[in-house]
């Protein structure tokens, strides 16, 4: 598997030293951004393993469909679109006849998008090649993709067959989607009772070899290669292991017995119905880079408030125990429900807290805390919700405490490679470091001052029903939903009232007994609030 960002080395950039703020005496340490490129080492957790592990296992949520990639440097795609369909059977949120879209997947990583609320600018994206079939990419690639709403969606709207480098999908198809990123944890294969724990909590992770013909054994299906080569270049997708399976499986004898069982993306024709083993030994998949996703169903909520809409792949290291903060501008009545951060430093102490950015008065009755395990991408729900109006400004502050003293935050910003040039329009940006422990105070601008912004987003629900959709039960127009949407619902039944678009609330095309269960539910969920 080709990646796109192997950059020759992982950069450190020592960024100057920060500017004293609003006079406030304290020695300011240098910003770094680091890259992150095949050969970075993700940190490790050092969190209990949470369960006992069998001699063998396989995930028992696997898709009953298997595509192959074909001729195009896809596998990336597919690895990915299989941990979505995984991860929404293994959480009962899709049966096993779902087929989710790789095509989609590959084009919208190399192509620019347009976000609903306008908050990602003229962020643009050129592929230098034009070719972004052939070009490849990786796992780091889609979670970026993915967590900004570039849609995943069904087979049938994007599908794979037919799709070639001049393909040109509509605004409606990019954004079309089906399901949501919600989490993405980054470790290393030879983490062996990680890998194992994250296989079995989420269904599969997605790991990368190092493929060559010479090293599989087609009667046994086995593979491994102990030939020293010059990183990985094929995705895969591991759904299970055999710690008994014997060595003498492999065209050349691994140090033990023992393998991963992976599901390809090469069609059913290859290996065991698609399927193959790899041995632990092997030492591309030994040293790889692997990742654990976690999806919901798109409806889960209805915005994403998010200046990071690149693929820029690195992190800034500010100093840990202060304040870091994405400031937005509600676009609606709605409710914040969520929030969202990316982070490279392993075993983060977080609190988070939503302020009013203009009187910086907090808008959550205290503190959420928590503690993550590996490096990567967190969504974290918010026990209240934050009642926002159209046009309220608000702040997602996180306060970090880490094991090294720094809070590693992913960022997006402006880079370029051989194969492409992004763009980062960081204008709209409101991206914040601040030494005022606490709320936002005495703030670096990381936007205006080095052309960064924090990967932290918002989610917000219709705060109508407090669930995401297009239905608001408010009938009567009172802005609410209470008894009077129920009477006035019951006088378009009865013909006492003139018959509104707004009383189907089914979509049906008809206003019926339907429309009144529904808003009694819609009713009972208001009551609840």
């Amino acid at each position: 598997m080709k990646k796109i960002m192997a950059l020759a080395l992982c950069l450190v950039l020592a960024l100057g030293t920060i500017p004293s703020v609003n006079s406030i005496d304290t020695a300011y340490p240098e910003l770094s951004l680091t890259v992150i490129d095949e050969k970075t080492v993700f940190p490790a957790s050092s969190a209990p393993s949470p369960m006992a592990l069998e001699d063998r296992y396989m995930s028992d949520a696997m898709p009953d469909h298997l595509q192959g990639q074909g001729a195009y440097g896809t596998c990336w795609a597919f690895s990915t679109t299989a941990l979505a369909e995984i991860s929404l059977i293994n959480k009962g949120l899709a049966d096993k006849s779902i087929d989710l879209s790789e095509a989609q997947v590959a084009y919208n990583v190399y192509h620019s998008f347009s976000d609903k609320l306008g908050l990602l600018g003229n962020d643009s994206l050129t592929d230098v090649n034009g070719t972004w079939l052939e070009d490849g990419g990786s796992l780091l690639y889609s979670i970026w993709s993915l967590s900004a709403w570039k849609g995943i969606c069904d087979e049938d709207t994007v599908p794979y067959d037919g799709i070639t480098d001049d393909t040109v999908l509509t605004q409606d198809q990019q954004r079309a989607s089906s399901a949501i990123l919600t989490d993405a944890l980054w470790f290393n294969m030879s983490q062996t009772d990680a890998v194992k724990n994250m296989i079995v909590k989420y269904g599969a992770v997605s790991a990368s070899m190092y493929h060559s013909d010479r090293f599989f054994n087609s009667a046994t299906n086995g593979y491994y290669q102990n030939v020293t080569v010059q990183g990985t270049n094929h995705a895969i997708t591991i759904v299970g292991w055999d710690d008994s399976y014997s060595a003498s499986n492999f065209n050349d004898r691994p140090a033990g017995d023992g393998a991963w069982i992976c599901r390809n993306s090469w069609g059913t024709w290859w290996g065991d119905d698609g399927y193959c083993y790899i041995s632990y030994y092997d030492t591309a998949v030994s040293a790889s880079q692997a990742y654990a996703l976690e999806f919901e169903k798109a409806d889960k909520y209805h915005n994403n408030y998010q200046y990071d809409g690149g693929l820029f792949n690195g992190y800034a290291s500010l100093p840990a125990g202060y304040g870091y903060y994405n400031t937005f501008t509600a676009t609606e009545d709605e409710a914040l429900s969520a929030v969202g951060i990316g982070l490279f430093s392993e075993d983060v102490e977080y609190s988070v807290m939503i302020y009013d950015a203009k009187t910086n008065e907090p808008l959550l009755s205290e503190e959420v805390c928590g503690r993550t395990t590996y490096a990567g991408y967190y969504t974290i729900e918010l026990p209240e919700k934050v009642s926002l109006k159209a046009g309220d400004e608000f702040s997602v502050y996180f306060s970090l405490q880490t094991n090294d003293g720094y809070a590693h935050i992913m960022v997006d910003t402006t880079y370029a490679d051989s194969q492409f040039v992004y763009a980062a329009d960081n204008s709209n940006a409101k991206s914040y470091f601040t030494y005022d422990y606490g709320r936002p105070g005495y703030s670096l601008s990381l936007a205006d001052d080095y052309d960064w912004c924090l990967r932290i987003k918002a989610y917000t629900e219709k705060e109508e029903t407090g669930i995401s959709g297009d239905i608001d039960g408010d009938i009567d127009g009172d802005g609410k939903i209470n008894l009077g949407d129920i009477f006035a619902l019951k006088g378009q039944l009865s013909g006492e009232l003139p018959v509104t678009a707004k009383a189907d609330l089914t979509g049906d095309g008809k206003v019926n007994l339907a429309d009144i269960f529904y808003l009694r539910q819609l009713h009972w969920k208001a009551c609840e609030k």
